[in-house]
């Protein structure tokens, strides 16, 4: 009887360390949707490396992006690193509600209302502490965007700086209910208790590619 009861307890012990592996690695895996197999950033050297002393953080990204900056006080600043081919058009319009895919830095905030729809913890790795990290899906369950809100950031932030990794949404539609019952979009309020739900795809290379991104994220000192 001890020796059963000696491997159930090696048994559990392996399960334990096999669900700990999952969590780490399985967040990174992305696969390609026709034919299954696993996804992976090329060249991961060639990076480039973007630093702001201003607001006293460095990122990296890809040499076929590219990053602009708006540093002005109104509406407030913004650092956007987007995929070399979009027209960013006026940069002081992109928000994390533009439908473009873009990673982008708002040190401090941005003076608009959130995101509605179904969102969860998020699991991108982020190197700092974060008062609060989401991830928003769509109806096919896959993840368009990441939110995250650093709970120590350094003195040139305020308390409503954020990151935003957000995916362009191809055939893209807003569809709202009130339990299972669809809502002209004229009536829909959150508020009430309506839910919003966002359907549609996005590339899930360019997701990998934003998590990277979001990966190298650092505040300096």
């Amino acid at each position: 009887m001890r020796k059963r009861h000696s491997n159930r307890a090696v048994m559990g012990v392996s399960l334990i360390l096999i669900g700990l592996l999952l969590l780490v690695f399985l967040p990174v895996l992305v696969f390609s949707p026709s034919n299954g197999d696993p996804l992976s950033i090329d060249n991961r050297e060639d990076w480039i490396v973007y630093e702001n002393e201003r607001f006293a953080f460095s990122l990296e990204y890809p040499p076929d992006w590219k990053v602009f900056e708006f540093t002005e006080e109104v509406p407030s600043p913004g650092f956007h690193i987007l995929p070399l081919g979009i027209d960013p058009g006026d940069v002081r319009a992109i928000t994390h509600h533009t439908d473009i895919t873009q990673f982008s830095v708002f040190p401090e905030g941005y003076p608009t209302e959130g995101i509605f729809g179904p969102s969860r913890s998020s699991w991108a790795f982020f190197a700092g502490e974060t008062e609060e990290s989401t991830d928003y899906y769509l109806s096919n369950d896959e993840v368009w965007a990441t939110m995250i809100s650093p709970e120590k950031v350094p003195l040139s932030w305020n308390e409503y700086g954020f990151i935003w990794a957000g995916l362009k949404i191809e055939k893209h539609e807003v569809l709202c209910f009130d339990g299972e019952k669809e809502l002209p979009k004229g009536v829909c309020d959150p508020a009430l208790g309506h839910e919003v739900r966002h359907s549609g795809s996005v590339d899930p290379l360019e997701r990998l590619i934003l998590e990277e991104i979001l990966r190298s994220f650092r505040f300096q000192d």
